[in-house]
């Protein structure tokens, strides 16, 4: 069995010594003069923002080139009109691209390590893109959902490793902030999909085949660096020390302690990965036992982060934001809007995101989670009301309340879902536990799309906003109960507390 330096301490509650955040700007110039260099988290959080920004293309471009396939002669070869479950198709099949990746990183994750997974993700991107870029590749249907398919692998393995890598590199009193931005890069991705298609719409005016086909290439002005810098990635040094400690490979271990800031920090995370409810350390070491359900190898500690993870995914998209967007939109173009209030609804979310990257260190995640849930679930009840009354249709009320959601979607679920994923996982359970929630999260986000409308005609608008407020009021029971505090600590504190948390603490 591979060990630490340091000497094991005999108390109870082991205490975990972290690394000084100040440590982390080492690598940038010195006090002597020396030359710049980057700090070691950012080549990381680089990565893993511009994978969020891919994602968040994908959902803004789709959106115009869905208005562009819309028109008679767009893709079919026989100048027929695409009809509205081809339309959705088109939409939605990147999520099933994503499910697979889901579950490919589920099962392998930890066998790829973090660099390998960023590879791949910016890989399928680019493939997925290029298909939908060039005219004749994918003029057909199934061409294109083999190209969304692709695109949907990317985004999969890019959503699956950016918070693992992002929390497994940056120091202590980063690691809310940065995620956070990672979050508002999706949303500025979004953005940047919206403008592509407004683009493409300006300069090929009387082609909506080759407007589609230019909105999507415009993603490649981003997957293309992508791929080619993440050749020069460094692998996290956590990933670095489970792997040398999985295979029992001393020498590897040594080489990656100097990864490391500080012998402190390396020590710590040896030792918490070592430390394990019941003896059998070398079990633990090995890995998880896919014969075996996931829960039982986590131990008491290790259940806590899977409730809270996977409680905070289910809730996160239950809650409604699809549903809610889904109405904004067809207030906008009730109001004669379209561009210019999804780009303010963009720059809106953005901003929210931001604000949450300010708040999150100093208020903390749970309290960013309540107040957000407790807001959401405020203006979906102002929803219910909207909808549910005899009065003429209010769109000023709807679309305040709208406002208001997306707000507080923004402030705390948006931000702090994945925040708090990527930090409450062991590492040896870290990449699978993170690949579940992302099933979890891609699965239930298809449901919801899916049946939305459906049950919408069944129960009524206001009824299933109803419903929704009644979800948000047990997301805010849920978030009061189950979530920990993890401020200012680092991966390693947060698996200790975690495992001798008292109710309440």
């Amino acid at each position: 069995m591979v060990t630490s330096s340091t000497s094991r301490d005999t108390a109870n509650t082991p205490t975990v010594v972290a690394a000084d955040d100040e440590d982390d700007d080492r690598e940038t110039a010195s006090n002597t003069g020396s030359s710049f260099k980057l700090p070691q988290w950012a080549p990381a959080f680089c990565a893993a923002a511009a994978a969020g920004t891919l994602f968040g293309f994908d959902i803004g471009s789709t959106s115009a080139v869905v208005r562009f396939l819309g028109h008679p002669g767009a893709i079919l070869a026989d100048g027929a009109q695409l009809d509205p479950s081809q339309l959705g198709l088109v939409a939605s099949f990147s999520l099933f691209g994503a499910l697979i990746s889901s579950a490919f990183a589920l099962r392998f994750g930890d066998a790829l390590g973090r660099k390998k997974e960023i590879q791949l993700s910016a890989l399928a991107f680019t493939a997925g893109l290029s298909l939908e870029a060039i005219p004749g590749l994918t003029d057909s249907i199934p061409a294109l959902l083999i190209a969304r398919a692709l695109v949907g692998v990317g985004i999969g393995f890019g959503m699956h490793v950016a918070p693992t890598y992002i929390a497994e590199t940056a120091p202590t009193s980063r690691r809310g902030p940065l995620l956070s931005i990672k979050e508002a890069a999706i949303v500025g991705g979004i953005l940047g999909g919206y403008f592509a298609g407004w683009g493409a719409d300006a300069v090929f005016p009387d082609s909506s085949n080759l407007a589609w086909h230019a909105t999507y290439a415009a993603g490649l002005l981003v997957s293309v660096p992508l791929l080619l810098c993440s050749q020069f990635l460094s692998e996290s040094p956590r990933w670095l020390v489970l792997n040398a400690a999985k295979n029992g490979d001393q020498e590897k271990l040594d080489d990656a302690r100097k990864s490391f800031q500080s012998d402190a920090e390396y020590n710590a995370v040896l030792d918490a990965l070592a430390t394990t409810e019941n003896p059998a350390s070398e079990k633990r070491l090995a890995g998880i036992d896919w014969s075996s359900p996931l829960p039982a190898q986590l131990g008491a500690g290790g259940q806590r982060a899977l409730v809270m993870g996977l409680g905070l995914v289910l809730f996160q998209q239950v809650t409604g934001q699809p549903s809610v967007l889904y109405y904004a939109n067809r207030i906008f173009e009730d109001c004669g809007y379209g561009f210019e209030a999804a780009v303010g609804l963009g720059v809106f979310k953005l901003a929210a995101t931001l604000g949450a990257a300010v708040l999150v260190e100093s208020v903390g995640r749970r309290a960013l989670l309540l107040s957000g849930a407790c807001g959401m679930t405020i203006c979906l009840a102002a929803l219910t009301s909207v909808f549910s009354t005899d009065v003429a249709f209010s769109q000023t009320g709807a679309l305040l309340s709208i406002i208001g959601f997306v707000g507080f979607y923004q402030l705390g679920f948006g931000p702090c879902t994945w925040l708090v994923l990527s930090e409450v996982f062991p590492l040896h359970v870290r990449s699978a536990a993170l690949g579940f929630a992302s099933l979890l999260n891609f699965g239930s986000n298809l449901f919801v799309t899916a049946f939305f409308e459906l049950e919408r005609s069944a129960v009524g608008s206001g009824h299933l906003f109803a419903m929704l407020s009644v979800l948000g009021a047990m997301s805010v029971v849920f978030i009061a109960a189950n979530i920990t505090e993890t401020k200012g600590l680092s991966l390693e504190e947060i698996q200790q507390k975690l495992t001798f948390r008292r109710r309440g603490v």
